[in-house]
């Protein structure tokens, strides 16, 4: 699962990159060093501007602001950079779409929602229609290669960026075919959740705010339709933090994130590279438009977010636009850095890595790869033999794939079509509300089983069954972080997404939980 961190703009605006220190005055670096003395910096009209859309000095091919040259790739600490996060005076004002990377997806969402419209009413009309997937899905897979592979092209074949945050890659057309491969499947699966919530909409099943609307109620529309799309990325890195570290518990890693993971030295394909039941509980960050009513315009935008965010954030380079040292040290040590330094989650649990040096003074989790090793700060590429589409899987990796990539999609067709079948006819596994919940938890149960039964060596004590399920958070109290983790990870990951289908399989769009909420409220 991946993130973008585009939340932190104010902290970047205050610090400049310190170049490295010159042999002719090696006390250089020295003088540079900010102390508590120093005047707040006065505000530079032109160094504003050349952080529009999250730029440095107009370019997007510099280092972020916060980074320090003077240090090998990857091992500036964040740590200050996260300090009271999140701001919302930046967030609710609209700064932190302004001055960052979010300005640049959310100009592409507003294109796309000009020049390829949802048409409700043709989908009124005709409803699911193949020809409409088949569009829709070019449009997005477009999209997708065409933004990641830009990235790809300008950072690994033109050289446009000098800082890898490992020495000694090597470059493996076997590793991105793979990511393609999977980043192509993401393209396939957000378009399916654009149609079902095309269909939500145009069955009354959740209401929406339409253009005249917000154009037509004053200030009242247009305030709404400023809070959704400013709550977008807000929402987003938040519901990455829970949702993201749920999946890192071991009985569920193996199955739905250890793909993400075959890459330990990232680049931009690697970012959307997941497995089918990844997608899914990703995309369970369109949550808002399934409670609130709000714009189809927000549905896209916060999509768009989901399918584009991540490529510049995987790139495996420091000095460019949008370049996400936070997410590498993700990769690079896979228990800490579950969030974004643009929100004060991980501090909070203890997972924050605050470099990619060996050597760290802040994580405070239980994971040992994590945790201070020896080494050089300077970081050598890893393999990364399993990022590969050559060989077979294992048997038990075979059926889950199988199941979720294949069986799971036939599902939720095939209950779809028959909603509105006779209700006392229907078998007990297509009730609307047991439907939803194999859609939205039978891949985790299934993870989790077969966890259990392939377990090396076998779990015959309750230590043992601890380690091989729950690492790495064995340790923690289900009334404590583990509790309040999984808590909360449910609320914003696993119940919008039984909600979403749950109002797709119901055969009264008056039963859905949009309506119910509304409609209390409104009556």
């Amino acid at each position: 699962m991946t993130e973008s961190n585009t939340l932190t703009q104010r902290h970047a605006a205050k610090s400049t990159n310190k170049e490295p220190a010159s042999e002719s005055n090696p006390d250089e670096t020295k003088k540079k060093t900010a102390t508590s003395n120093e005047e707040p910096p006065k505000f530079d009209l032109m160094k504003k501007l050349g952080s529009i859309g999250g730029m440095v000095d107009f370019s997007f091919f510099r280092a972020p602001a916060w980074v320090d040259l003077s240090l090998p790739p990857g091992t500036t600490s964040q740590w200050e950079l996260n300090q009271g996060t999140p701001d919302f005076v930046s967030i609710f004002t609209g700064q932190a779409i302004l001055f960052s990377p979010n300005l640049v997806w959310i100009i592409i969402a507003a294109l796309v929602y000009v020049l390829a419209p949802y048409d409700l009413d043709t989908f009124r009309e005709h409803g699911w229609t193949l020809d409409w997937y088949l569009q829709r899905a070019s449009l997005n897979v477009f999209l997708v290669m065409g933004y990641y592979g830009f990235w790809h092209v300008v950072l690994y074949w033109m050289g446009m960026s000098k800082r890898p945050f490992a020495t000694g890659r090597v470059y493996k057309w076997t590793q991105v075919c793979h990511n393609v491969w999977y980043c192509f499947l993401g393209a396939l699966q957000w378009t399916g959740w654009e149609m079902i919530m095309l269909d939500l909409y145009a069955t009354g099943r959740i209401g929406y705010q339409s253009d005249d609307e917000i154009l037509t109620t004053g200030i009242k529309g247009v305030a709404n339709f400023f809070f959704c799309a400013v709550f977008v990325p807000f929402f987003r890195e938040t519901h990455f933090f829970f949702a993201h570290r749920i999946i890192h518990i071991r009985c569920l890693y193996k199955y739905i994130h250890s793909l993400h993971h075959r890459n330990t030295d990232i680049e931009p394909f690697s970012g959307l590279c997941m497995s089918p039941s990844e997608h899914l509980y990703y995309y369970s960050s369109i949550a808002p438009s399934v409670y609130w009513y709000a714009s189809p315009f927000q549905f896209l935008w916060n999509g768009i977010h989901l399918i584009l965010s991540p490529g510049a954030g995987h790139s495996g380079w420091e000095d460019h636009w949008h370049s996400d040292q936070f997410h590498a040290g993700h990769h690079r040590y896979f228990e800490c850095n579950y969030g974004t330094p643009g929100t004060p989650f991980d501090r909070w649990f203890g997972c924050f890595r605050e470099t990619m040096a060996p050597q760290t003074k802040k994580y405070d989790g239980d994971a040992t790869e994590c945790k201070s090793q020896e080494g050089s700060p300077i970081l050598t590429a890893r393999a990364d033999a399993k990022s590969t589409l050559l060989g077979l899987p294992s048997w038990d990796q075979m059926l889950y794939m199988t199941v979720s990539s294949l069986g799971l999609p036939a599902f939720v067709m095939y209950v779809a079509i028959h909603r509105s079948d006779d209700e006392n006819n229907k078998p007990f596994w297509m009730q609307a509300s047991v439907a939803a919940l194999i859609v939205s938890v039978g891949p985790m149960v299934l993870a989790a089983f077969l966890s259990l039964v392939t377990a090396n060596p076998p779990v015959d004590s309750m230590e043992k069954f601890r380690n091989a399920m729950l690492y790495p958070f064995h340790n923690e109290a289900m009334f404590g972080k583990f509790g309040v983790g999984l808590l909360v990870g449910t609320l914003l990951g696993i119940m919008p997404m039984y909600h979403f289908f749950h109002s797709l399989f119901v055969a009264d769009p008056n039963d859905t939980v949009y309506n119910q909420i509304w409609g209390t409220i409104l009556s």
